[in-house]
This record gives C-alpha cells, sequence and structure tokens, in this order.
C-alpha cells in the first residue's frame, strides 16, 4: 500500500481503465477518477462509453477522455503498392482515400487502432489480462483485481480473491486516506450492490454488508441506486 501511494503522489497524469467484462469495473472507476480529482490530480477515466446502467453516476461526459490519438494501418503483403493518400473532410464524416499502383487492397488489410494515452500511471480495474504491448515504456502500472490470475509481478497489485472490486477499492480508499465523499460513496455502493445482486447473491462475508452502512452514512442514496439499475 506504502508503494500504491508513492506512486500517486509522484504522478502527474493517471488514466483509468475499467474492465469491458466486469460492469462493476465502471461505477469502481468513477469513485477513483473523483477522488483523484479532489485532490487535484490531473487524472483520466479512458472508456468509450459508460454502460447505460451506470450513467446516472456521471453528471456529464465531458470530462471522461476517450482517446484522441488513433492509427489507421494498412497491411501490404507486397502484392500492392500504395501510390497515393489523402482524405476528403465532408460536413458528416472524414473519407480516406488509397491509390495503388499495382495490385488491390481488401477490407481485412485495414485496421483501426486506439493509441495508448500517455500517462505517468495506468489503474486497471478488474482487467484480468493486462496487454503491455499496451503500455508505453516508462509508465507505472496498479492492478486492482479479485482475480489471482491476473497477478502480475511486472505491476503493483491490490488482489483480493472472492472480494467485489468495490470492497478491495474501498480499503484501498481507507488505507491510502483518501476521501470518500458522497459522490466517491454512491461509485462505490453502486458496484457493490451491482456485484451482490442488490445482496440477493449469497455471501458468507458480513464485510460487504458493513461497508454498504458506511457508504450509506457517507451520503450514497441505496433506493435510488436500486432504482436505476433496476433491482426490485
Amino acid at each position: 500500500m506504502e508503494e500504491t501511494k508513492k506512486l500517486i503522489e509522484k504522478a502527474n497524469s493517471i488514466g483509468i481503465i475499467a474492465s469491458n467484462e466486469k460492469l462493476e469495473s465502471f461505477p469502481v472507476s468513477l469513485s477513483l477518477f473523483y477522488s483523484l480529482k479532489k485532490i487535484n490530480k490531473n487524472v483520466n477515466l479512458l472508456t468509450e462509453e459508460i454502460p447505460k446502467k451506470f450513467r446516472f453516476l456521471v453528471p456529464s461526459t465531458d470530462f471522461i477522455s476517450s482517446s484522441k490519438n488513433f492509427i489507421i494501418s494498412v497491411k501490404n503483403p507486397g502484392k500492392s503498392e500504395i501510390s497515393e493518400v489523402f482524405y476528403e473532410k465532408k460536413e458528416d464524416c472524414l473519407n480516406f482515400y488509397i491509390k495503388t499502383k499495382r495490385g488491390s487492397l481488401k477490407k481485412n488489410n485495414i485496421s483501426f487502432k486506439v493509441l495508448p494515452e500517455k500517462n505517468d500511471l495506468l489503474i486497471f480495474v478488474g482487467v484480468d489480462k493486462i496487454s503491455k504491448d499496451n503500455i508505453p515504456e516508462g509508465t507505472s502500472v496498479i492492478n486492482i483485481n479479485n482475480l489471482k490470475e491476473s497477478l502480475d509481478n511486472n505491476f503493483t497489485n491490490i488482489l483480493e480473491e472472492g472480494s467485489s472490486l468495490s470492497e478491495i477499492t474501498s480499503s484501498f480508499f481507507k488505507k491510502s486516506e483518501l476521501e470518500i465523499d458522497k459522490k466517491v460513496a454512491n461509485c462505490l455502493l453502486s458496484g457493490l450492490i451491482y456485484y451482490y445482486d442488490n445482496f440477493q447473491k449469497t455471501t458468507d462475508s458480513s464485510s460487504a454488508f458493513k461497508l454498504a452502512a458506511e457508504l450509506k452514512e457517507k451520503g450514497a442514496l441505496h433506493q435510488k441506486i436500486v432504482k436505476y439499475l433496476k433491482f426490485s
């Protein structure tokens, strides 16, 4: 935890990346975003979109950073020779034109990739397989997860098997002395309610109920969250 605190203190720019497979990771990532913003960190939530059911936690998507850098790759297997590339900007679209001297290109020769943002620190939330190819050299990584197989000694791991990401991150907030205000509490309780199926999911741990009570004390609106997540 000391190492994690140092990484956050040292970082000038922090990127937070949620898992596309674990929906709980989105409200948890938002809780990190709000908390780190409050200590004046330059922090970006790197996601294409917030899942519809969690959009009530976001007053505006203007501050959420999708990547601004992209690359269009054309695989040229040697059968064609590209002679000219140009683009035409229209009112509602941008067309790229590729001319070949010989041969032809197929659709599957063309790919579109997002270039990684330049951040001193990346925080992955619930991402079970972190691709090292997408991490720029010199970037530190914090891996928050509840799956033992995601452990990677190249990263700083905050890992607790069998717990929700909300519980793990709440514990991280407390140990790092990061404030859990109403916004943060709402995000964490949303993740907790989603993970435990509004506490209908069987759990032997009393920690989830204890945490829910603590978050409600900090201003989290249980009934509002249940309504938006459409639990009965």
